[in-house]
């Protein structure tokens, strides 16, 4: 503390000494400008410099026109003056051009007078007429004072050119004398404003440092000296460790519970077992082929289809011409991959198997399976005359499967599959079938396979990894619950396979298990 008000101080005091010697440097060399503006301005005469040249313009515009007048006035003598001594115009009036001086405009005018009025006793009286000879001696008498009168006169507007063209060269010199004073004047003043500039900033400086050096004072002060052998006040390690160990446990349980706010899919088939209360009995991993047995009859997909198959016979316990109906909560979930894919694994045993395409409303089967036939199971019903057998195609691929497609989409499926050909063709097919699987509607979306419950041993509900909202399963739940369908079991579709179920295989080359069900998935395909 004593050294940063030390050091604090210091740098005040050098910057205040600092200030002050500047100080005195630019007073004196304000100073200086200052006495050389006022030399400037004693050697040039200038009290106020616009003032004078606003002067000096009006005295030269004055001289200029004396000068003017003069000429004027000397050229009108000049011209009375060659009137006057022309021997032919003796005897005559002079004409007065302007003259402006009195004495001589009034001589002028007295000889015109006398002139005028001794024309007529000229003209009348002879040449020895004493009264004649008296006129005419006094208008010559008069003449002659003229002309004196002219000499004298012109002399005088001479002077008073010469005086006036002095004047004007003295008033032009000021005049053109004055922006090179105007210039140096400037130039001083400049040099005055800028020193004074900085002698005002450099005063404000110095109290500024004042100021910062009067409050400068302690920011800290020893109220309890310290003591040895104390422990630290902080940082205090058991409270650290203490919120490390509360943050290690609480914080990921809060991001997985977060996270898992924000995953409304079912994410694998133990967070389904957690949430629903239906026996998951099968799970089928993801299948880049729609026929997976015809593809790859090998692969982990062919061989979970068959574990399927085998929990199947082992909940029928044997029982022959069985009903299974494949049902979902929502489209793109697998359904009809999986009704297809159990109808031919258990065709590949030797079964007699019929596929029904029970979604009359959405049919997927003859566009998946290439079919040729356009007419199906909504047809039958439509046409109490014809057979249901008349429908059966097989597939060009795998003859050994029966196939009832959905047929022409009708205006009211619902009630076409409340027709009692529905229960005569169920009761046939049974008969004549050992398995009959029937890929039905998503009974989250429409009621239609509520209708095939009455005819069915078995309800397969497909539930799609990453698909499936959690949502789906309470209605699942409350399916069960209140036995809207028949015997139900969930199927986990598009699933990753783990260990913990038991699915991962590692059989020799002579199994032919070479899928690894470890890889990524890739990307999802609806069927």
């Amino acid at each position: 503390n004593l050294l940063n008000n030390k050091t604090n101080n210091e740098i005040s005091y050098n910057t205040a000494l600092f200030i002050n010697e500047r100080l005195k440097e630019i007073s004196a060399e304000l100073g200086d400008v200052e006495k050389d503006m006022v030399d400037y301005k004693q050697q040039n005469k200038i009290a106020d410099l616009p003032s004078e040249a606003q002067l000096s313009i009006q005295q030269s515009g004055q001289n200029y026109q004396k000068l003017m007048d003069a000429e004027t006035q000397l050229s009108i003598i000049n011209m009375v003056d060659r009137f006057v001594k022309n021997p032919a115009n003796e005897m005559k009036v002079i004409p007065n051009l302007g003259v402006s001086d009195p004495a001589l405009a009034s001589i002028i005018g007295d000889y015109n007078l006398k002139v005028v009025a001794s024309e007529t006793l000229l003209k009348n009286t002879g040449a020895e007429n004493p009264t004649r000879a008296k006129v005419a001696d006094e208008i010559r008498s008069m003449h002659s004072a003229i002309i004196n009168s002219l000499g004298n006169v012109k002399q005088a507007y001479r002077i008073a050119k010469a005086d006036a063209e002095k004047l004007l060269d003295v008033s032009n010199t000021q005049v053109h004398a004055i922006p090179q004073q105007e210039k140096g004047l400037l130039e001083r003043a400049r040099q005055q404003q800028i020193k004074e500039n900085l002698f005002l900033f450099l005063m404000q400086k110095r109290e500024e440092t004042n100021i910062s050096i009067a409050s400068i004072s302690e920011k800290a002060k020893i109220v309890i000296s310290p003591r040895k052998g104390s422990p630290p006040i902080a940082p205090n390690g058991k409270m650290i460790l203490l919120v490390a160990f509360l943050g290690g446990l609480f914080i990921p349980i809060l991001v997985i519970y977060i996270r898992s706010l924000f995953h409304i899919q079912v994410a694998d088939r133990g967070e389904l077992e957690r949430l629903s209360t239906v026996s998951v009995i099968g799970q089928i991993p993801f299948s880049p082929d729609f026929l997976a047995l015809m593809a790859d009859p090998s692969s982990s997909v062919s061989e979970l289809l068959r574990t399927l198959r085998n929990r199947l016979d082992f909940i029928f316990q044997n029982r022959e011409h069985r009903v299974v109906l494949v049902t979902s909560s929502l489209k793109g979930e697998g359904k009809t991959f999986i009704s297809v894919n159990l109808a031919m694994i258990y065709a590949f045993t030797g079964k007699k198997v019929l596929l029904i395409g029970g979604d009359i409303r959405r049919p997927q089967l003859k566009k998946l399976l290439n079919l040729p036939a356009s007419e199906g199971l909504s047809d039958y019903l439509a046409y109490a005359s014809d057979d249901w057998r008349s429908y059966i195609v097989q597939p060009s691929n795998f003859p050994q499967l029966d196939i009832i497609i959905s047929g022409t989409v009708p205006p009211n499926p619902n009630e076409l599959l409340m027709s009692p050909r529905l229960k005569t063709f169920f009761e046939d097919a049974r008969k004549e079938y050992d398995i009959v699987v029937v890929d039905s509607a998503p009974v989250g979306m429409v009621s239609d396979t509520y209708l095939y419950n009455d005819f069915v041993d078995v309800t397969l509900y497909i539930v799609r990894e990453n698909v499936t909202p959690k949502t789906a399963i309470q209605f699942v739940n409350s399916q069960k619950q209140e036995g809207a369908l028949k015997n139900m079991y969930l199927v986990m579709n598009d699933s990753e396979i783990s260990q913990h179920y038991g699915y991962k295989y590692g059989y020799g080359k002579g199994y032919g298990y070479a899928e690894d069900q470890d890889k990524k998935k890739k990307l999802f395909k609806k069927w």
